[in-house]
């Protein structure tokens, strides 16, 4: 990816929001913790619809990536933007705004694909989102499975490890490499969601902090 294709690619990491570690054994979990783990994610998984909004922080090492083309990249990527999605059950609509809302990217996606409109007008579409993403950025994440993270919930079609705090809510998850850790909880409509979280597989960092939940 070369200099004119930077900021884009930043921006994509951003919009699809997210970041091999090794998958680490699940921490030892008492049988409080369990059950009440099992509660809090059938309690979550009851919510139809949810919209959260927030500030993310990318930093995307990608010199040591060991990628053959990494001298045509910049050594690193580091972006901040706002952050609004709103999540139906089948339907998510994302907006990232970098600072002084220029370059403001829409993602629209749905069962049947997804649709990125880029700053100038630009709209381009693909089946699923990481294909869409690895595209434009020659980087696979797993963006399906961020609408789940972002609750404190393991995506159902990934086996997850975890590590528990006594009420029953994630510490931090690891799926298919990637490992998710809860910095902050908030209570929203009497449940713990996050409201601080970071993604990472290296050599991607993302950090996301909610400022405001809707379910």
């Amino acid at each position: 990816m070369r200099c004119a294709g930077n900021a884009r690619a930043a921006l994509l990491i951003t919009a699809l929001a997210l970041s091999g570690c090794a998958i680490a054994p699940s921490a030892p979990i008492s049988a409080g913790a369990e059950s009440a783990w099992q509660s809090r994610q059938a309690a979550l998984a009851a919510i139809p619809a949810w919209t959260l909004a927030g500030r993310i922080a990318v930093n995307n090492d990608t010199a040591s990536d060991g990628a053959p083309d990494a001298a045509n990249n910049s050594s690193a990527i580091n972006i901040s933007a706002t952050l609004n999605w709103a999540q139906q059950p089948n339907d998510y609509r994302i907006e990232v705004v970098p600072p002084f809302g220029q370059g403001a990217i829409n993602l629209e996606g749905n069962g049947a694909g997804v649709m990125i409109r880029l700053p100038g007008g630009r709209r381009l579409s693909a089946a699923d989102p990481e294909a869409l993403l690895y595209q434009q950025t020659n980087l696979r994440l797993p963006i399906s499975s961020l609408r789940y993270w972002v609750m404190g919930r393991p995506d159902p079609a990934f086996a997850a490890h975890k590590a528990l705090d006594d009420s029953g809510r994630a510490l931090w998850l690891e799926q298919s490499g990637w490992r998710v850790e809860f910095l902050r909880y908030n209570q929203i409509n009497g449940l713990d969601m996050p409201d601080k979280l970071t993604v990472t597989r290296p050599p991607l960092r993302l950090r996301l902090v909610i400022d405001r939940w809707e379910l």
